[in-house]
């Protein structure tokens, strides 16, 4: 005869087969399920464009992908977008995991709560990492490699460059070098710190950035392109649609080792301004952006990363540069002193980008 087994019936029975589980079984289950949200099929980091991007993937993300056999998305743009996808979803689940970004937006992540605490006990290679790289970010980020920005140039156009900075802008100003430079715009990732160096440059302030703009106004008729991406400058030098650009050192030396001999890159006086980039965990990531984020301080991966760079640094300690390769640092930089160089007031600056960002559009416009 068939025994029909009423609802609560079924119920009952039920209740009394998951009491009889082993607990052990629970615990298994309930670490599968962890597991699965500790481990993603990928995360999703980020990076600038061009050989940024190329040399992200083949040391950062190959690091990553040989200890966690987990896929790395690289979303490539600027600090502002990012930072706007990671303000529509860190509650839930962030667009990106894992961020880089220079001073002034890392700041300005910071004051955004967008980012969890290092963890040097996650990211253990961050231990080899000066305080001087963590300090100025208040335990949420840590620059991974930096450089200076100055100018480069086409040596066979320009054979007296400028050593000052008001000297090039004076000689921009008077048409010397035609309508061939590029400037970085406001949303470049150094467009606020060049705000700044000419405001001080020419009488001004962090609170007072009028006399800087009015510069920018009066150089804005010879500037071919107010830039916004990284590679641009690079491909107009190359490309001989420009002269001279105001652009990275590592990245200029890395199209004179690739083969554009006629370019040269000079830091101009009084000092040039430093930039750093850091890498930080987005606020809600997988714990297993940790191990990305370890990978960005990984000796072997930031060398691998930074041989793309001639000129440009990297902050493990470890890291040992080859002759060819430190002959282009400055010997500040390579001690981590900087004297040559000027570093600006990112934290105080990152409340007032917006209102710089105002002032920029109704007066530059481009």
């Amino acid at each position: 005869m068939e025994r029909r087994i009423s609802r609560r019936g079924f119920l009952r029975l039920s209740t009394a087969g998951l009491g009889t589980l082993n607990l052990f079984t629970w615990q298994s289950l309930w670490g599968v399920r962890q597991a699965w949200g500790a481990n993603p099929s990928s995360i999703t980091a980020t990076a600038y464009g061009g050989p940024w991007e190329k040399a992200v993937k083949a040391n950062f993300v190959t690091c990553f992908k040989a200890k966690t056999g987990i896929d790395v998305n690289i979303l490539v743009g600027t600090p502002p977008e990012w930072l706007q996808k990671i303000m529509a979803t860190y509650q839930r689940k962030p667009a990106i995991d894992v961020l880089l970004a220079t001073s002034t937006f890392t700041h300005q992540a910071i004051r955004l709560g967008l980012l969890e605490k290092l963890d040097e006990d996650k990211a253990p290679n961050l231990k080899d990492v000066p305080a001087i790289f963590k300090d100025p970010f208040e335990g949420y980020a840590a620059s991974f490699d930096g450089g200076a920005w100055a100018i480069a140039y086409n040596k066979e156009r320009i054979t007296n460059p400028p050593d000052t900075w008001e000297e090039l802008v004076e000689r921009i100003i008077r048409g010397e070098f035609g309508r061939r430079v590029m400037w970085p715009s406001i949303n470049q990732t150094v467009g606020p710190e060049f705000v700044w160096l000419m405001a001080v440059t020419f009488g001004g302030s962090l609170e007072n950035i009028d006399p800087g703009i009015q510069k920018i106004k009066e150089m804005k008729p010879y500037i071919a392109k107010f830039f916004s991406d990284m590679p641009s400058p690079g491909n107009a030098l190359v490309a001989g649609e420009v002269d001279l650009a105001i652009w990275a050192d590592g990245r200029l030396w890395g199209l004179v080792k690739a083969g554009a001999k006629h370019l040269s890159f000079k830091y101009l006086k009084p000092k040039s301004p430093m930039t750093t980039v850091e890498w930080m965990k987005v606020k809600n990531s997988p714990d297993i952006a940790w191990e990305y984020l370890n990978c960005g301080f990984d000796p072997q991966a930031q060398w691998g990363f930074i041989s793309n760079f001639p000129g440009y640094f990297v902050t493990n300690r470890k890291v040992k540069y080859p002759p060819d390769h430190a002959a282009l640092l400055d010997p500040t930089a390579a001690d981590f002193t900087f004297e040559h160089f000027v570093f600006a007031p990112y934290k105080e600056m990152a409340p007032l980008i917006p209102l710089w960002v105002e002032k920029w559009n109704k007066e530059i416009g481009a």
